[in-house]
């Protein structure tokens, strides 16, 4: 591709609807224009980039290897030119919101009532960050995002409570290794919350345990558990069709109790970050794991909590 050439954003489009369909008459049909214009847009977009993007024989349609790439870069090229074209167009001033949401919070319906939002406040660009609750209470101090939704902190009575639940030994479905020996226990490397309270429940009734998989990132430690190196602590929003909870039998310790909490950036949320709390809060037994206590809006002693019970 030499320095001077440009990507057209009709090409990519024409190049998308290939991508989707895998055949050119659909993608033809998709775009509104003919077979051949498809052909052409294809031609001069490899042609622009110096690669072939699609493997073509008289039976079937293939993306290359440059092709399944492209297809990243044509989808981020397109976003940002309608991001761009709907700033210009709406006359509205743009508000961002910086937010902070922990890991296990991401396999909840939290997307979905993201995506509520954004339609509700379109004004609003929501720019996200999910770690871990650590992370996102030090970034939170940093002045590097505006709203967090995690974990309470030890020590840290900031925030609006959302539900409180027991923290869940959770496993991939094979616990005979629990029976005997020393208990494989898959844990964030990091101080996290979760770790913490695994490791002293264990120690507090004399259980022996050893560190099986170690890892910073949920996703890997999800893995772990699926491949059976050990069971963690965890969320009950993580508890699916593989991550299920380690039966009474196994006879491991009591978990702590955690809250799950919204904090920000000022004592009084304002303006997209109180937006965003209402529709959280109005949402949050979609959002609640079954068996947690709904503290959202009650009483800081939770006496009026209400019980999550599955759907």
């Amino acid at each position: 591709m030499s320095d001077n050439q440009e990507l057209d954003v009709i090409l990519l489009r024409s190049f998308l609807a290939v991508s989707e369909t895998l055949h050119f008459t659909s993608a033809a049909q998709m775009r509104g224009v003919t077979q051949s214009t498809i052909s052409q847009h294809i031609n001069r977009l490899e042609q622009a980039v110096g690669a072939s993007l699609l493997h073509r024989t008289t039976k079937q349609v293939e993306l290359t290897p440059q092709g399944m790439q492209m297809v990243s870069f044509a989808q981020n090229i397109i976003h940002a030119q309608g991001m761009a074209m709907d700033y210009f167009r709406s006359g509205t001033l743009r508000v961002e919101l910086r937010l902070g949401i922990a890991e296990d919070m991401v396999v909840s319906r939290f997307p979905e009532m993201l995506k509520r939002f954004r339609r509700l406040y379109p004004h609003v660009e929501v720019r996200l960050t999910v770690g871990l609750s650590r992370e996102l209470y030090n970034l939170l101090d940093a002045g590097a995002l505006d709203l967090i939704c995690t974990k309470r902190k030890e020590g840290d009575e900031r925030g609006i409570p959302l539900w409180r639940e027991r923290l869940q030994w959770l496993g991939g479905g094979n616990f005979d290794t629990l029976v005997e020996g020393a208990v494989p226990l898959v844990l964030f490397s990091g101080n996290s919350i979760t770790r913490v309270a695994a490791i002293a429940a264990m120690n507090k009734v004399g259980r022996a345990w050893r560190a099986s998989f170690m890892s910073s990132n949920l996703g890997a430690l999800v893995a772990a558990v699926r491949s059976g190196y050990g069971v963690f602590a965890q969320s009950g929003l993580l508890v699916s069709q593989e991550i299920v909870p380690v039966p009474a039998s196994a006879d491991l310790p009591p978990l702590p109790d955690v809250d799950f909490v919204m904090v920000g950036a000022t004592e009084q949320l304002e303006g997209a970050s109180r937006d965003l709390a209402d529709l959280i809060i109005e949402n949050i037994e979609g959002l609640a794991p079954p068996g947690s206590r709904i503290i959202a809006g009650t009483s800081p002693c939770g006496s009026e909590a209400r019980k999550v019970t599955a759907i």
